[in-house]
């Protein structure tokens, strides 16, 4: 008898411990989302990764546990944990959805197209898609078919679409432009999807091959770099077989990178400038001392002011002598403007002195020069630290 009670109690302490041990799981499960819902995605992260490990079944976990990723810019870690639970569950039609949007945004779009195919095959009218959703769908087969006409015709239904889909949505509608030849309308549909969600790698690469394309190197370059720091790897989409576009640069092979726009020599027409009364922002910005020539060290996203007298009025080169240092593969992007209106965009891209040179437009007498350092709190990993340093200024009338 006494044996029957212990075995009892035993049984009745492992059931509870068991369960303790699920809501345990539970518990880290609703913080980890309840931090996604506050924005604090690191944190969002590490509790629903320490979940998603005892609940390989649950698909808030998991679906909340890629988004964050998505969010922080780790799009290989948020594809990659989202095929781990398509995997051990495959017939979530709601998960490979998910999936195949991810796949869209990393590039592999013929994949992401014969998912989406496959998912409303399997889940007729089962509300796996939202209205958006359902559009987004039917347009992306259209546009992989070769029919890009179609793809924005379908584009043009009318739905409420959430804000992700409509970052997704513009993306489409600038890969359908793109396939018909109309890049400034494949342009323009790029920066609205990226001024919705501004890490998506597929719009920062294909947006990055078209401003080299049209001589905008420095702005395309720094988009390339971008997408490769969220994980783009433009190999997956060339792999893929016959391509949407194929004679449109960045569907079938890499753009065509053109020679970094820096100057080697400076021409003895450029005279040297000592900067008049230059603003220097308290604690975004030091003069580095012990250097050949003074040093401007700039951070947290400084801007650094100066008068320069030019002389008639008309077209200059203004060179900037810069270095810096990357953090997450993205080096120091600069927007340089001449009396408030802005004139160029520069990426420092190197830890090396080099000459930068910028075309800007003076007026006679006192012009305001400002550079501006715009890119410092993007993406940053904690051991490395991303910093511009300017050291001399040249400038010249431009030569026509």
């Amino acid at each position: 008898m006494r044996k029957r009670i212990w075995i009892a109690l035993f049984i009745i302490l492992a059931f509870l411990v068991l369960l303790g041990y699920r809501n345990r799981d539970f518990f880290v499960s609703n913080k980890g989302i309840f931090y996604y819902k506050k924005g604090d995605y690191g944190m969002a992260r590490d509790f629903l990764g320490r979940a998603a490990s005892s609940r390989p079944h649950h698909y808030n976990t998991a679906l909340y546990l890629s988004r964050s990723f998505w969010k922080l810019g780790q799009y290989k870690d948020a594809r990659e944990s989202l095929e781990r639970f398509v995997k051990a569950n495959p017939d979530h039609h709601r998960a490979r959805k998910e999936l195949a949007f991810l796949l869209f945004h990393g590039g592999m779009i013929r994949k992401a197209s014969l998912l989406l195919r496959e998912v409303k095959q399997k889940s007729p009218g089962n509300g796996v898609f939202s209205p958006g959703e359902k559009i987004l769908a039917a347009a992306l087969e259209d546009f992989t078919r070769g029919n890009p006409h179609n793809s924005l015709k379908t584009m043009d239904q009318t739905a409420n679409f959430l804000p992700l889909e409509q970052a997704a949505l513009h993306a489409l509608r600038g890969l359908a432009y793109s396939g018909m030849h109309l890049f400034d309308k494949a342009a323009d549909s790029f920066e609205s999807s990226l001024e919705r969600f501004r890490d998506n790698p597929l719009v920062l690469y294909h947006l990055a091959t078209l401003y080299i394309e049209r001589g905008k190197t420095w702005e395309g370059l720094y988009l390339l770099d971008r997408a490769t720091s969220l994980g783009f790897e433009a190999e997956r989409m060339f792999g893929e077989g016959q391509a949407p576009a194929p004679s449109v640069p960045g569907f079938t092979h890499p753009p065509n990178l053109p020679p970094v726009p820096v100057m080697t020599d400076l021409p003895d027409r450029f005279r040297a400038v000592e900067p008049e009364n230059p603003v220097m922002p308290e604690g975004k910005m030091t003069l580095i001392p012990d250097d050949p020539a003074p040093v401007y060290s700039l951070y947290r996203d400084a801007g650094f002011c100066f008068d320069l007298t030019g002389g008639e009025s008309g077209p200059y080169i203004l060179v900037i002598e810069a270095r810096g240092t990357k953090s997450c593969a993205i080096w120091p992007y600069i927007a340089v403007s001449v009396n408030g209106i802005l004139q160029r965009y520069v990426y420092v891209k190197g830890e090396v002195w080099r000459y930068y040179p910028v075309n800007l437009h003076l007026l006679e007498g006192e012009n305001t020069i400002e550079i501006a350092y715009i890119n410092d709190s993007e993406r940053l990993n904690p051991e490395e630290d991303r910093n511009l340093y300017l050291r001399r200024f040249y400038f010249a009338k431009e030569e026509h």
